[in-house]
């Protein structure tokens, strides 16, 4: 049993931090029009400053995603932003892969904008809007394909931030190089534009519980 809950809480399937938040769930809005808040939201031009993230084949990345700690607990983080490449078929599967950047702030964002360079692929923007929800608790002692697991699985299914990762294959562990703990499940989003991308993928996102680090990875 003590070896199953350890797989399962690598590959996040165990809500291993009880001060994490409940579940919320997640429904991408298209406003029709840009958002220059500093807000959680998918696509667009992100709020911020600095050296623009760029990709190994040279490109530009383009922005994804960004989640506000004032609107989520990010472990002490301001923001967690995830950036790609659109431009080429370039490696973001992988956590963290060289054609991906994940940027945290200690700071809470502010309303500027933080340009992309010129020509850089932008994402439709849309706004998350987000709704607590109850997640089914999972006891450590289920595996996959026992029958509570199903209708764990149907009820946690989908976009989310928080609760525990339901896709249909595990992520990949990822130690954090700082402080050495696992990074646990921060969200997961299928709905996103993403050229196609998550056409075949989860995007799922993980947060080391002391904040030190970040990841991002394509979860089929």
């Amino acid at each position: 049993i003590r070896d199953r809950i350890a797989a399962k809480e690598r590959a996040g399937f165990v809500d291993a931090d009880p001060e994490v938040p409940g579940r919320r769930r997640v429904q991408f809005v298209d406003t029709g029009r840009e958002d220059l808040r500093p807000t959680t939201r998918w696509g667009g031009r992100p709020n911020g400053r600095g050296e623009w993230p760029a990709c190994y084949c040279g490109s530009p990345l383009s922005f994804v995603f960004q989640l506000c700690e004032s609107e989520l607990p990010l472990f002490g983080n301001g923001a967690l932003q995830y950036f790609a490449c659109m431009a080429n078929n370039c490696e973001i599967y992988e956590p963290n892969g060289a054609g991906s950047a994940v940027v945290l702030s200690r700071e809470p964002l502010s309303g500027q904008i933080w340009e992309p360079p010129e020509g850089t692929p932008l994402l439709g923007e849309r706004v998350m809007t987000l709704t607590e929800s109850p997640e089914p608790p999972l006891p450590s002692d289920v595996l996959p394909y026992e029958p509570y697991f199903s209708d764990w699985f149907s009820a946690a299914y989908g976009d989310k931030i928080y609760g525990i990762q339901a896709t249909g294959n595990d992520s990949k562990a990822v130690l954090c190089s700082a402080c050495n703990r696992w990074q646990l499940f921060l969200a997961q989003f299928s709905k996103g534009p993403m050229n196609g991308y998550e056409d075949w993928f989860h995007t799922v996102a993980k947060l080391c519980p002391n904040g030190c680090s970040a990841s991002v990875q394509g979860v089929r």
